[in-house]
């Protein structure tokens, strides 16, 4: 009887420790799990980013389908016709679709802006925009500049 009572003595606060380690141990579990989903969620934003660029590249292709004889490359946006309420030639449109084209970039993606090059038979679309926020605005996609700008591209026909 007696050598129970000394072993009881000898062990007091044992099972706090083991508690403690045990603790230790979730608590760092749980931080690899938080910084998995923060992780989860940047890529989440940044694939978003990726199809909200392509579905604009889109969105242009088919408007440069609805007006085939106008060349896009040249078109401007900086007379704005009012071709909602107002007649407008193909020119007019082509200005027209570029405007609501970066307009709609611009409160779509961070900076995004589109840029067209090629034929009227064959164009490429290039959609850029910022991706980690970092206060870049694109000025060209073929290179992507300034350093840390993202584009993507698509090549079609009207």
């Amino acid at each position: 009887m007696l050598t129970t009572i000394n072993n009881l003595k000898t062990q007091k606060g044992f099972n706090l420790i083991e508690v403690m380690v045990s603790l230790v141990i979730f608590s760092i579990g749980l931080l690899g799990l938080a910084g998995l989903q923060q992780v989860g969620l940047a890529q989440n934003a940044t694939a978003m980013q990726r199809t909200v660029a392509m579905s604009q590249a889109y969105d242009i292709l088919d408007r440069m389908r609805n007006n085939r004889t106008t060349d896009y490359t040249s078109a401007t946006a900086a007379s704005i016709p009012n071709c909602i309420t107002a007649a407008c030639d193909t020119s007019q449109i082509a200005s027209y679709d570029i405007f609501e084209w970066n307009l709609a970039l611009a409160s779509a993606l961070p900076n995004g802006i589109g840029f067209i090059t090629g034929t009227p038979t064959a164009y490429t679309v290039y959609v850029g925009w910022d991706e980690k926020r970092a206060g870049l605005t694109p000025t060209s996609c073929n290179p992507a500049t300034p350093a840390g700008v993202k584009c993507i591209s698509i090549q079609g026909r009207p």
